[in-house]
């Protein structure tokens, strides 16, 4: 497959991923429940460094990698509960929520490894990018695009494969390389499709507002609240997104399925199995 028809084709996925979306709403419940955890967890421990006076020095550093930690495993496990969510459906299946949370929580312990490393790596990026020198920085910068590429597949991998940590990403960067045109042209599309959305979302509830001070008076605060609710659903969206396209991507390539939802993936799938019959 050529760069630009691995370009169109990821595209193509990205699409069918909103589509899915706008299928099943509920899948947002995933992200929604990571986000409020995340704030929670993050607020809880900034208010116990601040109540032990833990900030500055290595004190700092390391409670600053507490916080990193408790995101990380948060958003990490909801990821996966819908990661397993989103490949119930692609096969046709509705279970309930409940039992795509169960799924992830057999998996707590590679999870939650995998939530440790991440926020280790998270806080060596922190320190790279505050760095006065400017090669420091750019090395960081390598090292982040590396590190994204080797990691993009981790969650799919701990959700459809038992294989051990130090296998994990490994098996995540194989297939980064299979499928790196779509991956890029994915996030490319993500970004587009995140930015058009919470553009129309902000600007339809500005043009609703104003359309409302004209009937009756509102608080000064409902248009904050409102662009912030419009940011908050648009970050639920992109992330949701995201990790239905991740799943697509890795299923239909690597498990071989195929489900009429995603016609895209076939062409991908095909391709894969050639390119894989050549090098043999």
């Amino acid at each position: 497959m050529g760069v630009f028809s691995r370009f169109h084709t990821g595209l193509k996925l990205t699409s069918e991923s909103v589509k899915l979306l706008h299928q099943h709403p509920r899948l947002l419940i995933f992200p929604f429940c990571a986000a409020s955890s995340s704030i929670a967890l993050s607020v809880t421990v900034f208010f116990l460094m601040a109540t032990a006076s833990l900030f500055g020095g290595v004190r700092g550093w390391v409670a600053l990698f507490f916080v990193y930690l408790s995101v990380a495993a948060s958003v990490s496990f909801f990821t996966a509960a819908l990661v397993h969510a989103t490949a119930a459906r692609l096969r046709g299946e509705v279970p309930p929520l409940r039992q795509s949370i169960m799924a992830a929580w057999k998996k707590r312990s590679p999870v939650f490894l995998w939530a440790a490393i991440a926020a280790s790596v998270g806080l060596v990026l922190r320190w790279f990018t505050q760095s006065d020198s400017a090669l420091t920085r750019v090395v960081g910068s390598a090292f982040m695009l590396g590190w994204i590429a080797m990691t993009f597949f981790v969650l799919p991998v701990i959700v459809f494969e038992k294989r051990p940590t130090r296998q994990l990403f490994a098996r995540s960067l194989s297939l980064f390389r299979n499928t790196w045109g779509e991956v890029t042209s994915v996030g490319l599309g993500i970004s587009l499709v995140h930015v058009l959305f919470a553009t129309g979302l902000v600007s339809s509830i500005v043009l609703l507002t104003a359309a409302l001070t004209t009937v009756v008076t509102l608080p000064s605060g409902v248009y904050v609240w409102g662009i912030v609710g419009a940011i908050l659903l648009s970050y639920l969206f992109g992330k949701t997104v995201t990790a239905i396209t991740k799943t697509v991507v890795y299923l239909h390539v690597h498990a071989e399925l195929t489900p009429t939802q995603f016609p895209a993936a076939t062409a991908l799938v095909t391709d894969t199995h050639k390119s894989t019959e050549t090098r043999h």
